[in-house]
């Protein structure tokens, strides 16, 4: 089974840069990383990741795109182009044209649109199935830099050999590390790719390339396109799809250092971060990619679904849970900009608030973020669920089940985190963004026994609120009006906005005699 490192949210580097050549570049000591991007010096970089918009019929778009085109390019449309998005499946290229081979484009594709110089072939549109990555780096700091892509390009052990293509930048300015002749992919029209071999990240094997421009690039530039298409050979069998599960991952990462004290590219990314040959494993890895079968709106959610999937990829966009995740084991992973949206006002029961769609479910979010319409008790019915790396926006009710919040991003407004009828909560490392209300270990009439973990959460308030009667209530107000058992373990450090009235209260209608806290 193939295993994916899925959602550290931030990518963590450890950069040795052994530096001696005299003391010229002894200012070359401040590094810092993103998701993926690295940089060293006093340099800003970000790297930006297109694909060409396509239509209901998946043909991808062209748009006019004025006289200034027509003049410098002889030329009046390109392809319009959108971010990439993730979770591209793994599917044979289907030739459609009457040759039955790989074609090219009958005109250059312009970067103009996204900022950056010159234009490129691309595979004819007619040619399906073909994955666009179209990579470019941005100068976005005010210091000359070198720079570079690191390209990492999924390739199963035991697949048929060549049936990867790849298509890069074909210009003369990338440097070849090694330049392999064995290597699946191929050199389409004087395109060379440029490879270090392969590489094992996180238990998926991958080739790994390196692009790295002999130029300059200034203060608000943007590069050319380093990575731009790689598709799977038509004669790629069943067998080898399956040994890229459902997604196809392509990892890319950009390096940027200060070119002023350097006599090249080359010299100056190794020097700063070492050869990518040693070193990408551990640039890479831990990195999110896409786990699951990639959905990109409802229609796709509730197919995958009923056709018996059980871990999905949200791409960005806004989804409701379907009624055929009703009663189902599932894993749903993503980024912040895959919204699950509870049922809106109108819908469910308690006017509107209560969405039944994962009705006896126990489902695993991962990176995704859930919003409610900020009433009471809004939230998903008899759902356990366990929450990692999410962002829950707005009141969130937990129902009866069990459920676990791990590392969340908890934005509540209007009310609280209610723990409702659920028998189990744990929240760890948690952080609550509140207007005075975060969480409330409430019974919701069922009479259950609850126990409530809070470990090393920080609870923030943008005011002191105060509940329905006038009690200015603390970060964990415990409320058993409607009677119950109550255990709530404190573990660890947790931090307290002194807008909160302390960590915990037990409310004057409960029995204390009911409540038990743990301070550990």
């Amino acid at each position: 089974m193939k295993l994916k490192n899925v959602f550290l949210m931030g990518l963590s580097f450890v950069l040795v840069a052994a530096i001696a050549i005299g003391g010229t570049l002894a200012y070359l000591t401040d590094t810092d990383s993103d998701v993926n991007v690295m940089t060293m010096g006093n340099i800003s970089i970000a790297q930006h990741e297109y694909e060409r918009v396509v239509d209901e019929n998946g043909n991808p778009v062209k748009g006019v795109l004025g006289e200034d085109f027509t003049e410098n390019y002889g030329i009046t449309e390109s392809y319009k182009l959108q971010e990439f998005t993730q979770a591209k499946p793994a599917l044979p290229a289907v030739y459609t044209n009457d040759a039955k081979t790989t074609a090219w484009d009958e005109f250059q594709q312009l970067w103009n649109q996204v900022g950056a110089p010159g234009s490129n072939d691309l595979f004819d549109d007619s040619m399906k199935n073909v994955v666009d990555k179209f990579v470019f780096v941005e100068n976005t700091g005010k210091t000359d830099a070198y720079y570079r892509t690191i390209i990492a390009i999924e390739t199963p052990e035991g697949i048929a050999s060549g049936i990867i293509h790849t298509s890069f930048n074909s210009n003369n300015r990338f440097n070849a590390v090694e330049q392999s002749d064995d290597f699946s992919g191929e050199a389409d029209k004087g395109t060379k790719s440029y490879k270090l071999g392969y590489v094992n990240i996180d238990g998926v094997r991958y080739g790994l390339y390196e692009m790295t421009y002999n130029e300059v690039l200034k203060p608000g530039e943007v590069s050319r396109p380093s990575l731009l298409q790689v598709y799977l050979d038509p004669k790629t069998t069943n067998e080898d799809c399956a040994k890229f599960g459902n997604t196809w991952d392509i990892l890319v990462l950009s390096q940027a250092v200060q070119a002023k004290g350097f006599t090249d590219a080359q010299t100056a990314l190794d020097t700063a971060f070492g050869t990518s040959a040693e070193n990408a494993v551990e640039w890479f890895s831990g990195i999110s990619v896409p786990v699951g079968y990639p959905v990109s709106d409802n229609a796709e959610l509730a197919a995958a679904i009923e056709t018996g999937e059980t871990e999905i990829w949200l791409n960005p966009g806004t989804y409701h849970a379907p009624a055929a995740a009703k009663g189902k084991t599932l894993i749903i992973n993503g980024t912040k900009d895959a919204i699950l949206e509870i049922v809106p006002a109108g819908q469910g029961e308690a006017n509107g608030q209560l969405d039944y769609n994962f009705d006896g479910s126990t489902v695993t979010f991962n990176g995704i973020t859930i919003k409610t319409n900020s009433n009471v008790y809004a939230g998903y019915a008899r759902l356990s669920g366990t929450y990692n790396n999410c962002i829950i926006q707005n009141t969130y009710n937990l129902g009866t089940g069990n459920s676990a919040f791990y590392n969340c991003e908890i934005n509540i407004t209007n009310d609280y985190l209610r723990v409702g009828g659920a028998y189990k909560a744990v929240f760890d490392s948690c952080t609550f963004n509140t207007d005075g209300r975060a969480l409330l270990v409430f019974q919701d009439g069922t009479k259950v026994d609850q126990t409530v973990t809070v470990k090393d959460c920080t609870f923030n308030a943008t005011n002191a609120a105060k509940t329905w009667n006038g009690i200015h209530v603390a970060a964990v107000s415990i409320d058993g009006s409607q009677g119950g058992t109550y255990v709530v373990n404190l573990k660890g450090t947790n931090t307290v906005d002194s807008d909160f009235n302390g960590l915990t209260q037990i409310k004057a209608q409960l029995d204390p005699a009911n409540v038990t806290i743990v301070d550990e």
